[in-house]
């Protein structure tokens, strides 16, 4: 060992000096060999290599493309679902104003102002697609999401109601599902709900009966749960009746305190939505590309 390690600091031209321990390998190998190999054979029965048949190939191919197939049906199931969806929400609109020509279409949200305080959505519709200023904005099963506030050819910005840019909103309490209420005026207050008091309505619908509990000529209350839906009429009349939102708490009005004051949250956060549903007149889309073929004349 003493040499070995004196030989290890000797120059690479004295390699030839140093090919002698060699020979000690090379007896050790003699006798270690004939029980390796019986050693290797054993390790190579219990842990065999991989071997493939060339039909396993085949095999896997055939596995991938049911995958593909898999993943392909189940796309084709979210698209059918969406499209039921849709097509539920473009019915319930319609439902809301029969009477009125209205045209409704899905449109994508593609992006929010710059301007965080105004709230304004970027809406993959403009002008090209009969959408004008005052356009309304819902999402699914008739929540009102807000109004075009401008609109160029293939986008529109749309300012949800419960942004405090979008001001004052108009609306009545729902005391059942078609039996309305007091009316009351809401303003947005900036962290997704709005609020505002209640009309002092004493008169009860016809066909609704009082609560035992009520005296007679009590105002009629507001109730935690309660609908409450667009009632304005500085809104076109095809957004009449849309959803804003639910009573989500009640309190006294600090000076009238038999007075209540309501605050009112949406079925959803509107400012997070990645699809609108805007609802336009018919009437007004045929005049407007009638205006603009006259134009390019």
């Amino acid at each position: 060992m003493v040499v070995l390690v004196v030989m290890a600091f000797l120059p690479p031209s004295a390699g030839v000096w140093q090919a002698w321990p060699g020979w000690f390998g090379r007896l050790l190998l003699f006798f270690v060999a004939p029980i390796s190999q019986p050693v290797h054979g054993l390790t190579a029965w219990l842990a065999p290599a991989e071997v493939r048949a060339r039909n396993d190939e085949a095999s896997r191919a055939l596995e991938e493309q049911a995958e593909g197939y898999r993943q392909q049906l189940l796309r084709a199931q979210q698209e059918i679902e969406l499209l039921r969806n849709q097509i539920a929400d473009l019915q319930i609109g319609r439902q809301l104003n029969p009477d009125l020509p209205v045209r409704q279409m899905h449109a994508a949200v593609i992006g929010n102002s710059s301007d965080l305080t105004s709230g304004l959505l970027w809406i993959k519709a403009g002008k090209s697609d009969g959408i004008e200023v005052n356009s309304v904005a819902t999402f699914r099963a008739g929540q009102l999401l807000g109004r075009v506030v401008s609109s160029d050819q293939k986008t529109c910005q749309v300012q949800p109601i419960t942004s405090k840019a979008a001001g004052q909103i108009r609306g009545v309490v729902m005391l059942t599902d078609l039996a309305r209420g007091p009316e009351c005026l809401l303003e947005p207050q900036g962290d997704g709900t709005l609020k505002g008091p209640v009309e002092d309505l004493r008169q009860w619908p016809i066909g609704t009966p009082p609560p035992p509990e009520l005296a007679a000529g009590q105002p009629i209350p507001a109730k935690v749960g309660y609908a409450v839906r667009l009632h304005d009429p500085s809104w076109p009349k095809n957004s009449q009746s849309l959803l804003i939102g639910m009573v989500e708490r009640i309190e006294p009005a600090p000076n009238q305190p038999l007075r209540q004051i309501i605050t009112v949250r949406p079925t959803l956060r509107l400012e997070r939505v990645s699809e609108v549903v805007l609802r336009f007149s018919t009437e007004d889309v045929g005049i407007g590309r009638e205006d603009r073929r006259g134009g390019d004349q």
